[in-house]
């Protein structure tokens, strides 16, 4: 389980420090808190989606772009071609047209 609070921070244009502000606590212990092995309580949960004006559920949504994971190989027209992100394939597709 990822939080995506920094894709939601960076999309309302909001630093993290700022965040930390709005909710009365440290940067440092809000950067902990979004760590890998974070383990935010339901209280600091409800803290982060109040100050961001979000659902706690959309704290845990999927993202469309640093989750989205894209690996394999495409052959057309008999030259193959090696995908690893979204914008590979976008630069293969305008690549063809």
């Amino acid at each position: 389980m990822t939080l995506i609070v920094k894709e939601i921070c960076k999309k309302q244009n909001i630093k993290l420090k700022d965040l930390a502000e709005k909710m009365g606590i440290a940067r440092e212990s809000l950067t902990r808190v979004l760590a890998p092995k974070g383990n935010p309580t339901l209280s600091t949960l409800k803290n982060i989606s109040e100050a961001l004006g979000v659902e706690v559920w959309e704290l845990f949504a999927k993202s469309n772009e640093s989750t989205f994971e894209l690996n394999g190989f495409i052959e057309y027209n008999g030259n193959i071609y090696k995908i690893q992100s979204r914008q590979d394939l976008e630069h293969l597709l305008k690549q063809l047209k």
